[in-house]
């Protein structure tokens, strides 16, 4: 289904605030050009200029496609709180390329506040299964920083604790070889604390990136990386087991997302999740990446994080040695470590594993999953996809967004080129949290009525209860029917 929703429910002042906006910085240029050129050469050059940015306003800027099972009833009513999804996206002017989009997304610091801005985590490193290791790297509020003036003048700074168990808490998945220090996750996290300071945020890495490799096992993001954050995410739910867990993944992370998201449905883990340019199609990807600049930037930046393992790792799969220089691929990668790993005979055989693992837990996402997709991403670009999407309409939980320009988890729009993508990320996951409670509040007022057996009057005045006091009076009423229960069974039957 396509575009199914209604438009009324956005105020009309947005539109004409946004083209306000625009017209006044135009006349603010034309002013300028005016004032310092010559009359005819100004004026010629604000028409012009003018001409140019509403021109390209209309060829550059479409409506995003969305694509979705209806058969989840939930997903009307997320959406329907997300109002600007169903607007044009206007990517910036002088930015409006898929590669320029895509080389924003590593390195594009605007707002400058992103730059200045300081962010400090707590590390949390989680021992798995064969030995690994994964780190969380959990964000620290400001205000839990305890400042301690060192004998030396300079400051450090102590992660405090946060009373709230009930806080939300969102899991950060980086790009195929992205860690925490990368500057769009400094601005994901930062964007996140300034709209929702009360929420929490945790980056998981990947095995051997940014965290010490104490297994010969690196990361092969394949069924591995989703055991890997099965893991993880039972550690944060063993943690904070009343909190609720959002999930935003970028590129091979948002693959990863959504294939634990559908492996583990049952567990019902994530409240909600954002999938941002997923690889899903790897065989299709590997040919549109094979041999380009983005297949020796994430290879070399690969091979220098495992540089001084790779004798390890060599001895573990019976290799003599490993050879990856800067030139090589990711193919070079998988031929010599990643088949080692997943018993594939070629790499062909485990390309195809990986798609077909991927597609296969698509179908089986249940819980909102949100899908950004570029028809110009340099990596998957439209066409390259098509079994990723027929995956998605299976899915009830799945919701595809679709537009023309964004190239590689970009989005970056108007004049200064902000990032479009930050707040639809957290629209979506803050109108899925409260859909969720609202559906919880709905349920435990029911069951509470359904044990109290409150009339009419008892039951609205349940609902304006809030859902800790709502959890707090069922368990209350359960124990004591349990108290009741054993009490009259451990009572001897008259004869």
């Amino acid at each position: 289904m396509e575009n199914p929703m209604d438009l009324s429910f956005i105020p009309p002042w947005r539109y004409v605030w946004d083209e306000l906006k625009h017209a006044l910085f135009m006349m603010l240029v034309s002013l300028t050009l005016l004032y310092y050129f010559p009359y005819t050469f100004a004026l010629l050059s604000a028409i012009l200029v003018n001409l140019a940015y509403y021109v390209s306003r209309m060829v550059l800027s479409d409506v995003p496609r969305l694509i979705y099972n209806p058969a989840n009833p939930h997903t009307a009513a997320i959406l329907s709180k997300c109002p600007m999804i169903f607007r044009k996206f206007f990517p910036t002017m002088w930015a409006w390329g898929a590669k320029v989009q895509t080389g924003m997304f590593a390195i594009w610091p605007f707002p400058l506040w992103v730059l200045r801005g300081r962010v400090e985590y707590h590390r949390e490193l989680l021992s798995l299964e064969d030995g690994g290791t994964c780190a969380l790297d959990w964000f620290v509020h400001p205000a839990l920083r305890q400042q301690v003036q060192s004998l030396f003048g300079t400051v450090v700074y102590e992660a405090g604790s946060n009373a709230d168990i009930r806080s939300p808490i969102v899991m950060v998945l980086s790009g195929v070889v992205g860690q925490v220090s990368n500057l769009y996750v400094k601005r994901l996290v930062m964007y996140i604390h300034k709209l929702h300071p009360t929420w929490r945020i945790v980056v998981k890495s990947w095995r051997g990136i940014g965290v010490k490799l104490t297994s010969p096992r690196p990361e092969t993001w394949g069924s591995q990386a989703v055991d890997d954050l099965h893991h993880c995410v039972g550690a944060v739910v063993a943690k904070y087991p009343e909190a609720p867990l959002l999930g935003v993944g970028f590129s091979f992370g948002g693959q990863i997302l959504a294939s634990y998201m559908g492996a583990y449905a049952a567990d019902a883990a994530f409240t909600a999740g954002v999938s941002i340019s997923s690889l899903f199609e790897v065989n299709q990807v590997t040919t549109h990446v094979e041999g380009t600049i983005y297949d020796w930037l994430n290879t070399s930046h690969l091979i220098s994080h495992l540089q001084n393992d790779l004798p390890w790792i060599a001895s573990a799969i019976g290799s003599d040695e490993i050879n990856l220089g800067g030139e090589d691929g990711i193919r070079a990668y998988h031929d010599q470590v990643t088949n080692k790993f997943m018993k594939q005979e070629n790499t062909e055989q485990l390309i195809d594993y990986m798609t077909e693992h991927a597609l296969e837990n698509a179908k089986k996402v249940t819980a909102p999953l949100l899908c950004f997709m570029a028809d110009d991403d340099p990596l998957c670009p439209l066409g390259s996809y098509d079994r990723m999407l027929n995956a998605c309409r299976e899915s009830p939980g799945i919701v595809v967004v679709q537009t023309k320009r964004g190239g590689h988890c970009g989005w970056f729009h108007g004049l200064t080129g902000k990032s479009w993508l930050d707040s639809q990320v957290v629209n979506f996951l803050a109108a899925a949290l409260e859909t969720s409670r609202a559906d919880n509040s709905v349920c435990l007022t029911q069951a509470i009525a359904s044990v109290l057996d409150v009339d009419q009057a008892g039951l609205q005045g349940l609902q304006k209860v809030d859902d800790m006091t709502l959890s707090l009076l069922l368990n209350a009423v359960n124990g004591k029917l349990r108290d009741n229960r054993t009490a009259a069974e451990s009572e001897p039957n008259e004869l």
